[in-house]
C-alpha cells in the first residue's frame, strides 16, 4: 500500500523522499516541515513514522516529555508468507483472488486488521485491544 501511494504521489509531481534521517521538524503560523540532510523543506504533510518517541511528537501532542503514554491498549502485529493458505478454502477470502487487499474488523476496545502483500503472498496483521482502561483524572 505504500508503494502504491508513493507511486501516485510522485505521479502528480509530489517530492517523496525515502531512507532519509529527518533530523528536526518546524511549524510556524505560515509553514511547517522538516530539516533533512541541513535542507529546510516545507510540506502540506509530514507523516512522523520514527516511532514511540517521535521527534514529532511535541507537534501532536503539544508536549515533549520523551516518554510512551499508556492508552491502555495493546498491539499484536505478525507478518508471513501466505503460501501455506493459498489452497485453504477458509482463507480464500483473504488470498484467493491474488490481489491485494485490506479488511479491517472494528469493535468495543477491539480492532484487527488483515492485509495482503504482493500480490496476495504475503499476510499481515494488526490487532488492537484495550488491556485495561486509562484514567483520564490527573492525579497530580
Amino acid at each position: 500500500m505504500l508503494q502504491i501511494m508513493c507511486n501516485h504521489a510522485q505521479s502528480l509531481g509530489i517530492d517523496i523522499r525515502r531512507g532519509k534521517r529527518i533530523t528536526q521538524y518546524f511549524e510556524t503560523d505560515t509553514e511547517a516541515g522538516v530539516v533533512v540532510d541541513g535542507e529546510r523543506i516545507s510540506a502540506d504533510c509530514v507523516l512522523c513514522c520514527d516511532g514511540v518517541n517521535s521527534k514529532g511528537r511535541i507537534f501532536v501532542l503539544g508536549e515533549d516529555d520523551g516518554k510512551p503514554h499508556p492508552t491502555g491498549y495493546a498491539t499484536y502485529r505478525a507478518w508471513y508468507s501466505a503460501g501455506h493458505l493459498k489452497d485453504d478454502p477458509e482463507a480464500k477470502w483473504l488470498v484467493g483472488q491474488g490481489k491485494d487487499k485490506s479488511v479491517a474488523f472494528i469493535g468495543p476496545d477491539i480492532h484487527c486488521i488483515f492485509g495482503t502483500g504482493k500480490d496476495a503472498t504475503e499476510i499481515t496483521w494488526v490487532c488492537t485491544h484495550l488491556v485495561h482502561p486509562v484514567s483520564n483524572t490527573n492525579s497530580g
